[in-house]
């Protein structure tokens, strides 16, 4: 994602210069970029068994699943930071927000540089047993009822700004790290749609991933 913001270097040069120098550093400009990265993996194998006449089948198993998670999120800006001259940089990629920051005026301005998001790693087990009436040859209504056990290993989210601080000993430029939140880890039991519990295996995300069946619900099949 790209915003274009009035290059601050290029207008302050002009601003040395004459009137029409001005006007034609006005239109130039430079770009603030961002890049953001998301994965989202999530592998399952399981193992089912039938047992039933005609109609009517029994059905039972278990699967093992395995995933990973996280997104993270970096910004180049083109404009430095100054101590001579006013700079614009974009503060909001969502809205397209601007910021100047004005080098005579006292305070602290921070902009992010890098952004590491919670994610992690999942790993749960599942046993499931039901019922399936095949109400035509190839269309059947099920019922299955799921058990399982779920760890996920989640690591805290870090940011990195670029803060410009003009205090009592004049303007200087910071580069800090922040721990946005903390890392955990949790393991538990949790049958399938218990989407308020974190053990659950629908919820290993801290939301609902459908990995599994759901509990006291009826699914309509199509057999092809």
């Amino acid at each position: 994602m790209t915003n274009q913001v009035q290059d601050a270097e290029v207008m302050y040069k002009a601003s040395l210069g004459t009137a029409d120098d001005i006007a034609a550093a006005s239109l130039i400009r430079v770009d603030d970029k961002l890049k953001f990265k998301k994965n989202n993996t999530l592998i399952t194998v399981g193992y089912e068994k039938r047992r039933g006449y005609r109609r009517l089948q029994g059905v039972f198993g278990g699967e093992i699943g395995f995933g990973t998670n996280g997104s993270s999120q970096s910004v180049v800006y083109g404009n430095k930071f100054s101590d001579q001259y006013p700079v614009q940089f974009t503060n909001n990629f969502n809205s397209f927000g601007i910021t100047t920051v004005n080098p005579t005026a006292p305070g602290r301005t921070a902009r992010t540089t890098e952004a590491k998001n919670r994610g992690g790693v999942r790993f749960g087990v599942r046993g499931f047993i039901g019922i399936e009436y095949f109400i035509f040859s190839k269309i059947s209504i099920g019922a299955e009822y799921g058990w399982g056990y779920s760890i996920t290993t989640r690591r805290g989210a870090t940011s990195t700004q670029e803060v410009y601080n003009n205090g009592q000993n004049g303007p200087e430029v910071l580069i800090e790290e922040l721990d946005v939140d903390t890392s955990e880890k949790l393991k538990g039991f949790s049958v399938d749609n218990n989407n308020g519990s974190i053990f659950s295996m629908n919820n290993t995300l801290g939301g609902n991933t459908a990995l599994s069946g759901g509990a006291g619900a009826l699914t309509l099949i199509f057999h092809f």
